[in-house]
């Protein structure tokens, strides 16, 4: 009987081990900088999360273990002048605790515009796209501000 009590609580380990999801986890500067008016709670407060987030390299992404969805965000602003969509900066990582209620409940990509806390305010443009396998929240590309060249 201990025999099979044993054998039983081996495989549910091994289910659990197996079943538990990844996510890429990065970060881009301008994200970190204003992080607190895309994310609700600091990473700090996930499981095994220790808030040491680097910046997004494609080639060299860090890995997180997620019990919830994992989440792209992505990042645009538009030129004052020209009108034209310019890259501001994305983010990758396990969406538990830190996304909104009005993003949080919703499946796939939600788009919001966000007010930055500058001086003066300035609004971005964000998409947050969630998913659910594992490593599915991939880093696609990386998004590099274009260079200011003088007027």
């Amino acid at each position: 009987m201990d025999w099979w009590l044993l054998l039983y609580s081996l495989v549910m380990r091994m289910a659990t081990v197996l079943s538990v999801k990844h996510c890429y986890q990065c970060s881009d500067a301008n994200i970190e900088t204003h992080y607190g008016v895309f994310f609700i709670n600091p990473r700090v407060i996930q499981d095994g999360n220790k808030n040491d987030v680097k910046k997004c390299d494609r080639f060299n992404v860090p890995v997180v273990e997620c019990n919830d969805t994992c989440f792209s965000l992505n990042v645009t602003s538009l030129h004052v002048k020209g009108r034209e969509v310019l890259p501001f900066g994305a983010a990758h990582g396990c969406s538990q605790y830190v996304l909104s209620e009005d993003v949080d409940d919703q499946t796939g990509c939600t788009k919001k515009d966000i007010l930055l806390r500058t001086i003066p305010p300035y609004v971005v443009q964000a998409e947050y796209c969630k998913c659910n396998g594992d490593l599915c929240n991939t880093v696609n590309h990386i998004l590099v501000p274009p260079q200011r060249t003088a007027p």
